[in-house]
């Protein structure tokens, strides 16, 4: 380990103290490193790391206004600005519960408390520093999207007796994961768990479980996970979904508050209990999460504007017809947050349309004719204007405006096609059940849904030909579903990877593409259909 040349390393130093940051750069100066930038938050580091690419960055967990260490951490994943090569060092002065699950659930290759010596910075860096260097190749082959070479550098790794078996296992187990390939996946955690219970193979295999729908099985990994690792909030977010799923959300309910007692500044975990609560009709805890979705999403990188939307929702239930203060209250904190939703996303004209929706919705509970037609006026030009680029979830808004107005015709009919495009979102589903009139349609659209799930069953299984013949039979009642489509074209270039012959299914992928460039790249779906594509450019370029 003394053999590391820092002199190599490029590091990124971030503190919103300056003479902290200051003193820290003397210590790794020390080390021998000479290249060395110094950024007082997390925004200004985001901006130097989509720049540089940075061997070493040593961040503190708060960084003052805006961005806290967890949220820069997140963002520069998200933004792929944090390679595999990379090592991320997460410090801070607070040693609280909250802070350290926070950081190690965004997993930093290590954590320090402050004050810490020259000596343990030292030795924690030289650590991490060998197995970077180790793992080097294997890491660089990921950055190229080359995963079958990163398999095979990490199985010669393992055959060759590496100290770092273990962590080309667990990459392994990643990479097929990202491939789709859950078959190979589960042939990794089968072998670890077979040695030991190590809890990211607990984990993963709870997550393959989930996948087949043996939820009693899955639920049992994810218990195992909590005997080594008490109260880890990803296992408990998992067990929360399953037990919505098995008609327990009241339970789920309590399952995500004991996570967020832990991690109470993961916006997205906010925005689930929320969620739930609402299902619930736990208002007082739907209010106070998605409150907090609102407040720690603001710097983050997941902000959502479906928090701010969904929060004026439960506020606009709670207007009673019998006015009063109560209503005035509601109604003014409910037009607060559209406003402030609007000032976040100021040139989102989807986000426009649905506070304008939400505006609707609140008049008409107060009954303030003039100003619900105002916005149902509004709404229907926008809507209009967005023509097929409107998302699931604005089409479904504006479908219940139009039921309010009592138009059954238009609301059924923005209800059918939604129906059709989005069968297998269940959120989207459950909103619209209770107001579709075609039930034949809706049933026929939740039939696809479980056929699409049997087809990722086949996948998870390896048996690709009757994963295809599922895909197509839940394409031919709902052909416009996206998701549907991705499917039936991960599955072909599966194929691909798997067979010689690979023109014909290669040629069928490409055309389905093809229709899907339709997709609006706000729409959630749109990076993995950018995934898709950049796979099959490889298999094409590969097979040439």
């Amino acid at each position: 380990m003394s053999m590391l040349d820092y002199s190599k390393q490029k590091v990124l130093i971030i503190d919103d103290f300056s003479e902290f940051r200051v003193s820290l750069k003397g210590v790794v100066q020390q080390l021998g490193a000479n290249d060395i930038d110094l950024a007082p938050s997390g925004e200004v580091a985001i901006k130097m790391c989509s720049k540089a690419a940075y061997d070493i960055i040593l961040s503190d967990y708060n960084l003052g206004d805006g961005k806290d260490g967890q949220q820069l951490l997140e963002e520069l994943a998200t933004r792929d600005y944090l390679k595999p090569t990379s090592v991320y060092i997460m410090v801070t002065a607070e040693n609280t519960t909250e802070m350290v699950m926070a950081a190690l659930e965004h997993t930093p290759d290590s954590y320090l408390t402050k004050p810490f010596t020259k000596a343990l910075l030292k030795s924690r860096l030289d650590k991490l520093l060998t197995k970077k260097l180790a793992l080097e190749q294997v890491n660089r082959a990921i950055i190229t999207k080359n995963y079958p070479k990163a398999l095979r550098l990490a199985d010669q790794m393992v055959a060759a007796g590496s100290k770092y078996a273990m962590a080309c296992m667990r990459i392994k187990s990643d990479l097929y994961l990202k491939m789709a390939d859950l078959s190979q996946a589960k042939k990794i955690y089968d072998l670890v768990l077979s040695k030991r219970p190590i809890p990211w193979a607990l984990l993963g295999m709870g997550k393959l479980l989930f996948a087949q729908e043996k939820y009693q099985e899955s639920i049992k990994q994810f218990n195992a996970v909590l005997q080594q690792l008490p109260n880890y909030p990803e296992a408990l977010d998992w067990i929360a979904r399953i037990q919505v799923i098995t008609g327990k959300p009241g339970d789920a309910q309590k399952t995500l508050q004991l996570a967020l007692s832990i991690t109470p500044k993961v916006s997205q975990r906010q925005a689930r209990l929320g969620d739930l609560a609402r299902l619930n009709k736990d208002y007082d805890i739907a209010k106070r999460a998605y409150r907090g979705a609102i407040k720690h999403g603001k710097d983050s990188c997941y902000k959502n504007p479906d928090s701010y939307i969904n929060l004026v929702s439960v506020l606009t239930e709670e207007i009673t017809s019998g006015g009063g203060i109560k209503n005035k209250r509601l109604s003014s904190e409910a037009l607060t947050y559209l406003k402030d939703l609007e000032n976040e996303f100021p040139n989102d004209k989807e986000i426009k349309l649905r506070a304008n929706l939400s505006r609707h919705a609140i008049y008409h509970k107060l009954g303030r004719d003039a100003e619900t037609s105002k916005y149902m006026q509004l709404s229907k030009t926008m809507f209009t204007e967005l023509s097929e680029s409107a998302s699931g979830l604005a089409s479904t808004d504006m479908a219940g405006a139009y039921l309010r107005e009592e138009d059954y015709d238009s609301c059924q009919t923005i209800l059918t096609k939604v129906m059709e495009q989005y069968g297998d979102d269940v959120d989207i589903m459950n909103s619209i059940e209770m107001i579709i009139d075609d039930k034949e349609a809706f049933a026929k659209a939740v039939e696809a849904s479980k056929v699409n799930s049997k087809g990722i069953q086949a996948v998870t299984n390896n048996k690709l030909d009757e994963a295809v013949g599922f895909f197509k039979q839940s394409l031919a009642v709902s052909p416009d579903n996206v998701s549907f489509n991705m499917n039936l074209v991960q599955v072909l270039l599966k194929k691909c990877e798997q067979s010689e012959d690979k023109l014909a299914s290669l040629e069928e992928a490409e055309k389905i593409l093809t229709s899907l460039n339709r997709l609006n790249a706000k729409d959630y779906r749109y990076i993995r259909l950018q995934q898709l594509q950049r796979m099959a450019n490889d298999i094409k370029i590969g097979s040439n």
